[in-house]
């Protein structure tokens, strides 16, 4: 059985998790807000779920996803248009911490970047339904466990072989595409 999502459904699911939300948009309310107006366009156009149960769950999913393309879209933003220099702020930020902290930070950092850079390979590179599927696989992490084909179909609605497919054939071709698209300086 289908069944599909309503406003009054994720206002819910919403409320219910608002500070889980918040967190994970790191305080923003401004992204979260963002997100929640995006989420309201979405349903309009249809949001569906296998069963009453799973909506609420498949309406968080998707909304962290939101939550994270907008954090993606404002780091965009900043290293474009405002010209931030990473290295310097880098340089910035490990001068007032200890050697541990210092490569943490930049690991962290290029960490972030690369993501950016990998999202926006994909935009370019793959269809949007084979983005949303790599992006929900990505960004899923329950208990520190990455999330299942099993688990990836419920959320998306495909196939386990379709979803299978999708990350593998992602997979292979950021192994063999991605370091180049990054080194070429493409954004």
């Amino acid at each position: 059985m289908i069944v599909s999502a309503s406003t009054e459904v994720y206002n819910q699911m919403f409320l219910n998790n608002y500070n889980y939300l918040l967190k994970w948009a790191y305080y923003d309310a401004d992204n979260l807000h963002s997100s929640y107006l995006k989420m309201i366009d979405v349903i309009t156009n249809g949001f569906t779920a296998h069963t009453e149960s799973e909506l609420p769950k498949k309406l968080r999913e998707y909304t962290k996803t939101v939550i994270y393309s907008n954090n993606e879209k404002t780091r965009e933003f900043k290293l474009k248009n405002k010209k931030i220099d990473v290295g310097w702020e880098a340089e910035q930020q490990l001068s007032s911490v200890d050697d541990d902290q210092r490569v943490e930070i930049l690991e962290k950092q290029q960490t972030e970047v690369k993501t950016i850079y990998l999202f926006n390979y994909l935009k370019q590179y793959h269809s949007q339904e084979d983005n949303w599927v790599f992006r929900v696989y990505y960004l899923y992490d329950k208990n520190n466990k990455k999330i299942t084909y099993k688990q990836l179909s419920e959320i998306t609605g495909f196939s386990i072989s379709k979803v299978c497919g999708i990350i593998q054939k992602i997979k292979a071709d950021l192994k063999l595409n991605l370091n180049s698209y990054i080194n070429n300086g493409n954004t």
